[in-house]
């Protein structure tokens, strides 16, 4: 968990907004993980759906769904799950970092619960005998107006900068550093700019020198170069792949320069360390 919260005053913060609202509001960390609720147990209608395991993922995938659009619009995001409650979801961020996000929701702006009731009893196919369960479940649901809503949601954005203002959450570095260094490993063939790395991990330009500098102790272009001398360096040993092809898969379309690079990194040609290392004359590059 990259998320480190204040548990005790950010509890007090969702009790304040739930009293106010009525609304059961929930904290995530930035694995979709949730660390914090109030209140802590979930809607009658949301433990129904919970039961089934396909339900479920659902609603895990409606949640990734609306964490990832707040994160790329940079805004809070109202939608209706897939249940066809409402939901809202606004991200946590940190230096320019999003660490996680904050979500309230399960409610409704329908009155006539019956049908309500009756359109998720044809979209999960509930059977004849579970479909009162399902009935009672509906009417106990939260029922707000869009003007309530759209306040509701004002108010979960200042709760974001009330977080931040009262220093309620932190962001363990490592963590970040650890998803960073698994992205640079799955993308060595290809050109990683910082501009790749700030989009995708939402993260300012300066914040991100800083981290890395502060854990890795040198710059990004100098890592991904390390990464890529590295791997290079374990496909020479353990593969038959021509250096050319090595050379390539590690974005190098230049081999005389990745040579070059790979020498002032091991004080050995490519060819040269293969033989020494792998004990294998092999053929042209």
């Amino acid at each position: 968990m990259s998320l480190i919260i204040a548990h005790d005053q950010m509890l007090e913060l969702l009790r304040d907004f739930n009293k106010l609202t009525g609304i059961r509001i929930v904290v995530f960390d930035d694995n979709l993980n949730e660390i914090l609720t109030y209140p802590k147990a979930h809607s009658k209608i949301c433990s129904l759906i919970r039961e089934q395991s396909g339900r479920y993922a659902c609603c895990e995938e409606c949640n990734r769904r609306s964490f990832e659009t707040c994160r790329q619009s940079d805004r809070l995001v109202i939608y209706k799950c897939h249940a066809g409650l409402i939901e809202a979801t606004c991200a946590i961020k940190l230096n320019g970092v999003v660490v996680g996000y904050i979500m309230f929701g399960q409610i409704t702006e329908s009155t006539d619960k019956k049908q309500l009731a009756q359109q998720m009893i044809e979209h999960f196919q509930i059977s004849t005998e579970e479909a009162e369960r399902w009935y009672q479940a509906v009417s106990e649901t939260k029922t707000k107006s869009f003007s309530q809503v759209k306040a509701a949601s004002k108010i979960l954005e200042a709760c974001t900068y009330y977080v931040l203002q009262k220093d309620l959450v932190a962001l363990r570095h490592e963590r970040l550093v650890d998803k960073i260094n698994a992205y640079i490993d799955d993308n060595l063939g290809r050109n990683i700019t910082v501009a790749d790395l700030t989009a995708d991990f939402s993260i300012s330009r300066t914040k991100l020198y800083e981290i890395l500098n502060q854990q890795l102790g040198i710059g990004i272009a100098e890592y991904i170069k390390r990464k890529r001398m590295e791997r290079a360096r374990q496909l020479l040993i353990e593969t038959e792949m021509r250096i050319a092809e090595i050379a390539g898969l590690l974005g190098y379309d230049d081999y005389t320069y990745f040579s070059r690079v790979f020498r002032k990194e091991y004080s050995l040609s490519p060819r040269q360390y293969r033989n020494i290392y792998s004990g294998k004359q092999l053929g042209k590059k």
